[in-house]
């Protein structure tokens, strides 16, 4: 790299390179009022006071000396790529992209923290072959990149768990570079925000309605082993449950969408409700009931 020296009316007096060993020397110069200027390399960052320019009075057999320190800047990046979300019991899985956005230089080991929130159980986080990852005592977790994280080096790293509420859940991911200096600490930080799946269910209760006025009454006995099957949008049969000894069936944990209930009546009986299939909308939270009468 050079180092300048220009005088106190701004002319280039001289430039030199700067030896192996970080130094250099304008010699026998008269005395005046200086500027030093440091071609300060790409990629790196000056630490000490001034920045790349010192100004100095020097008199007449005077040596006055400076040091520039450069530290290699680097550019780590954060950023949040998805979150998919199931009901209560189901998987939660958040993605979230790390990479080196910088062009010259390499991060050594960069750090990740993730905070995972508190109504997800079992969590976990899966990163790539080279990333060391560990659970702090506080719950969080931290991930710690290979020594040498190249510019344009990209990763992807997954938080998973189970849903255990309705509550909206916030993933977050905080990068560090513990051994480089960062300038840009805008993009080190990033949220991903999931609302749980709230669901739904569909009932129903199946009897021998003995008098035909479809409406269950004293003595009317239950179907018990009848076989129900639930289709979602375009007929696409999704479950199947058998009815109870009680003549109950259920369909629990249902996300919000059009289903079909239908079933086939036994041998000897026909229905005195409407039709062995039933056609239902379902909005979160609701729970539909159906009573289907032989």
């Amino acid at each position: 790299m050079t180092v300048t020296l220009r005088d106190s009316k701004g002319e280039v007096v001289a430039s030199v390179v700067v030896g192996s060993d970080g130094s250099f020397i304008f010699p026998n110069l008269p005395g005046g009022d200086y500027t030093v200027e440091l071609d300060q390399p790409d990629g790196s960052t000056i630490s000490t006071p001034g920045g790349s320019k010192w100004s100095v009075t020097v008199a007449p057999g005077e040596t006055a000396t400076h040091e520039f320190g450069l530290v290699k800047e680097v550019d780590l990046q954060v950023e949040g790529v998805s979150v998919t979300v199931g009901t209560v019991g189901q998987e939660v899985s958040a993605v979230f992209s790390i990479s080196n956005a910088g062009k010259d230089n390499n991060i050594t080991s960069p750090r990740i923290i993730f905070t995972v929130p508190e109504s997800v159980s079992s969590p976990t986080v899966s990163a790539p072959k080279g990333w060391t990852v560990t659970k702090n005592d506080d719950g969080t977790w931290t991930a710690v990149g290979p020594e040498a994280f190249a510019p344009g080096d990209a990763v992807e790293i997954t938080v998973s768990g189970t849903v255990t509420s309705t509550e909206t859940l916030v993933f977050s991911a905080e990068g560090s570079t513990p051994s480089d200096t960062e300038q840009n600490l805008a993009n080190n930080r990033a949220e991903l925000t999931g609302v749980p799946v709230i669901p739904a269910s569909i009932t129903g209760l199946i009897f021998n309605d003995l008098n035909e006025n479809g409406i269950r009454d004293a003595g009317e006995k239950p179907f018990g082993d009848l076989e129900i099957t639930l289709a979602g949008p375009g007929g696409k049969p999704l479950e199947k449950v058998v009815t109870e000894a009680d003549g109950a069936f259920a369909f629990l944990k249902l996300p919000a969408s059009d289903y079909k209930v239908s079933f086939k009546a036994p041998k000897s009986y026909r229905l005195t409700t409407g039709g062995s299939n039933w056609e239902v909308q379902l909005a979160p939270v609701t729970r539909p009931i159906m009573s289907s009468v032989l």
